[in-house]
């Protein structure tokens, strides 16, 4: 295995010697959930639902559908192969930076805080817990052996980046 950065290296080690059959099978289970298609699926099943009454929120499903083209045009230009396929405990087959789900439920919650998060009260309470599944969605990738840490902090800020970058833009496209 080539040099990692340590980082990567001691918290994926770390990860991977620590496996719990449990704690396998909620990572299978919610990573299987939140697999980039999914997200975007459910971003577009949230915008149908509030779209009759609210116009802005098309944003969502179009921050989450950057999110994923552009990730997914980055991976083969970055070219970062993933862990060591002996270690990894669901197939994975294009390359890892930046991570898809990490990526997607990034843009997922950068567009629910830009909503939410000004309203201020218990709003911030479901950013919170939106950012909290994020999170959760990516240590599912460090922890089934696919994703190095750089991998989904990377998919973390882009998400976050694209998301904020598309509702910026539809904002002034709208206010125009």
């Amino acid at each position: 295995m080539r040099f990692l950065p340590l980082p990567d290296s001691a918290l994926w080690h770390r990860l991977i010697e620590d496996r719990h059959p449990l704690l396998v099978d909620a990572a299978v289970a919610l990573s299987a959930v939140t697999r980039p298609l999914a997200v975007t699926a459910l971003s577009l099943v949230v915008a149908a639902l509030l779209a009759w009454r609210w116009r802005p929120v098309l944003v969502l499903p179009l921050s989450v559908i950057a999110a994923g083209l552009v990730g997914h045009a980055l991976k083969p230009v970055i070219g970062r192969e993933r862990p060591p396929e002996e270690f990894r405990l669901v197939v994975e087959t294009n390359h890892a930076m930046p991570s898809g789900h990490a990526t997607g439920m990034a843009a997922l919650a950068m567009v629910l805080t830009l909503w939410w998060w000004p309203r201020g009260g218990w709003w911030r309470l479901p950013v919170a817990g939106v950012w909290v599944l994020a999170v959760t969605v990516s240590w599912t990738r460090l922890y089934l052996g696919v994703h190095w840490f750089s991998d989904v902090l990377a998919g973390l800020i882009l998400g976050g980046a694209v998301a904020f970058l598309v509702a910026e833009a539809t904002k002034r496209l709208t206010l125009s």
